[in-house]
């Protein structure tokens, strides 16, 4: 089950991080990079941990292989 809603949350943080890193922190929306980074990966530890407890895979090296095969497919 996919969480949809933190997904967009943390899917929204990285790209506020992508764009002040282009852009700089010259525009004043644009000076909360640090926060956007704590966002992210507050959200990104909760994702994992979430898919991991109501995974199948119940141990590292299945839940490794299967996030390893996942992220080398085109």
């Amino acid at each position: 089950m996919k969480l949809w809603r933190l997904e967009a949350i943390r899917g929204l943080a990285a790209l506020y991080i992508v764009v002040s890193h282009v852009l700089g922190n010259e525009y004043f929306f644009l000076r909360f990079g640090q926060e956007a980074v704590m966002i992210f990966f507050m959200m990104s530890g909760f994702v994992i941990e979430y898919s991991f407890q109501n995974s199948r895979y119940q141990n590292f090296k299945s839940y490794f292989k299967k996030r390893f095969c996942a992220s080398t497919r085109f």
